[in-house]
């Protein structure tokens, strides 16, 4: 497998991954276990975020405070 990095004008080829096809299954599963650590990683702390601001405004509406006036006109 010809493994090039992008934006390099002489790219690096591993060529033990051509002679080896075991140890290029285990590159790939390496590589894929990383991006979808940083992936879940990433996703945590995305729902975290939205959570902690749900029990904020959960908290004001609680307590009645900053709950923002809406004035309905009946036509």
């Amino acid at each position: 497998m010809d493994r090039t990095i992008p934006g390099l004008q002489n790219p690096i080829k591993h060529d033990w991954a051509d002679e080896n096809p075991i140890m290029d299954k285990i590159v790939d599963t390496i590589d894929f276990l990383v991006k979808f650590l940083a992936f879940l990683i990433l996703y945590t702390k995305q729902a975290i975020f939205m959570e902690n601001n749900a029990i904020k405004i959960t908290n004001k509406i609680k307590t009645g405070k900053d709950i923002p006036k809406i004035n309905i006109l009946l036509v």
